[in-house]
Formats: structure tokens, C-alpha cells, sequence
């Protein structure tokens, strides 16, 4: 801390705004965890206000828990159309190994796309994030844009938003909004196997190309076909926020 290890030309930084870099804190919430006690550097324990550290040196605790500049590695990308959502081989199809991301490396991914579809997938070597985006209690939206042969009726849109119960499988309720020229953009909570395929059949209407464009509070953004990026500070917070886990203990 400064005041106790002072170097010449050393950087130092308040411990409320290096708390709220960190975690998901806010300064002002940081600074009520300081008044709290709640908060040590390098074992002592920290209640005054405007304390600052060196974040080269100093190991911060909050509640006896270490944060950590190493985090967990959380990461989107674009599956293209006409490739398997799985690694290895592929009996004549290609797979994610065919991406150099994921040479040597087997990441667990939520979102798994048909083969025909392309889009939005999420990937992280944090386990316990990846299943709860996968569990139905947290309903972690995904949002599609559709392109189709034949425009739906507005009864049928109706419908459609409803939820189904076809020969196929039954269906909650969803979002869908008309995007122009065959286009439309989906919005659903479950994951069944070739959901809106199904649904948009169960009127006649064939699905020409299906684009996930989102998961949550993750957008696809700019990403074209075969490229990933990895998530930024503050969509990881977002993410972890929305399965109801604290990536300040990661």
C-alpha cells in the first residue's frame, strides 16, 4: 500500500477504483465494503477511505478471497452454416477443429447450432458457467434472424408467438418480429433440437437461413464466419450476472 512500501516512479491506485476494475463492484459499493471491514491488502485489514495500492505487488482480499488478475477465458464465435457444433471427427463433415482456435483444445460451449445453421456460440474454460447458460431455470434468451420462403399470416404470427404444440414437439411461447424482405427475428428460452425449424414448418414455411445473432447479453456483432473474439470486461460481468454467479470469486 502506499504510505508503507513507497518507490520512486512507482504507479499507485485507489483501492475503491482497482476493487471495481476487478469485480463487478461499483466504487461507491467498494467503498461501503471497505467501511464494512470487509477488505485487506496483503493480510491487514483496510476501513479508511482513499487508501491506495501498488496492483503490481499488493494482493487484495475481499471476505478472505483473493481477486486475482487471472480470470477465467470466456470467448464468442461464428459457426458457419455447414459445420458440426462438436470436436473430431466428423465422418465427412467438417467441425470446430477445423478452426485454429481449437487446435488442442476442446473448450465447453453453450448454444449448439445444427449443422445447417450458423451464428453465435459461447465458449469458456469455466465449466460451471457454460452449464447454467444451458439450464432452463435461468432462461437465457437467444435470438435468431430468420430468413424464410413464405411470409406468415398475422394469425399465424400470432400463433406462432403463442407457443405450439406440434407433431414435433411442443413449444413455449417466443418472441417474433417481422425484419422485412422474408426476414424475421426469433426470440426464444429453450433450446429444443431444431426448435424454430420446426416451428415455422409447422405452418409450411421452410427456413432458408437461421443466424443466431445473440445469447443473453452477448450480440454477435461484427464477426463474420470462422472468426472469434474474446469477451470484454464488462460482457463477461454481464454474463456471469445473468446465470446468478459473482466473477468476482472466479
Amino acid at each position: 500500500m502506499a504510505g508503507v512500501k513507497a518507490e520512486f516512479m512507482k504507479e499507485f491506485t485507489r483501492l475503491n477504483k482497482y476493487i471495481a476494475s476487478m469485480t463487478g463492484y461499483s466504487r461507491r459499493e467498494a467503498d461501503k465494503l471497505i467501511e464494512e471491514g470487509k477488505v485487506s491488502v496483503n493480510g491487514k485489514r483496510v476501513k479508511e477511505q482513499g487508501v491506495k495500492i501498488d496492483e503490481t505487488e499488493d494482493v487484495v482480499f475481499i471476505d478472505n478471497e483473493p481477486i486475482y488478475e487471472s480470470k477465467p477465458d470466456v470467448f464468442k464465435f461464428y459457426k458457419p452454416r455447414r459445420v458440426l457444433t462438436a470436436y473430431g471427427e466428423g465422418r465427412g463433415k467438417d467441425t470446430l477443429e477445423k478452426f485454429s482456435i481449437f487446435a488442442g483444445r476442446k473448450f465447453p460451449y453453450s448454444g449448439r447450432l445444427d449443422y445447417e445453421s450458423e451464428g453465435l456460440l459461447i465458449f469458456s474454460n469455466d465449466g460451471e458457467l457454460i452449464q447454467r447458460m444451458q439450464k432452463p431455470e435461468y432462461k437465457m434468451e437467444k435470438e435468431y434472424l430468420v430468413t424464410v420462403d413464405r411470409l406468415l399470416s398475422s394469425v399465424e404470427m400470432e400463433e406462432f408467438a403463442s407457443g405450439l404444440d406440434t407433431p414435433k414437439g411442443k413449444y413455449q411461447p417466443c418472441s417474433i418480429k417481422f425484419a422485412g424482405k422474408y426476414k424475421y427475428k426469433v426470440i426464444i428460452k429453450e433450446g429444443k433440437k431444431r426448435q424454430i425449424r420446426n416451428m415455422f414448418g409447422y405452418f409450411g414455411t421452410k427456413v432458408r437461413k437461421l443466424e443466431r445473432v445473440r445469447i443473453g447479453p452477448i450480440l454477435i456483432g461484427n464477426l463474420k464466419p470462422g472468426e472469434y473474439e474474446m469477451l470484454s470486461r464488462d460482457e463477461i460481468i454481464k454474463l456471469y450476472k445473468t446465470t446468478g454467479l459473482n466473477y468476482n470469486t472466479k
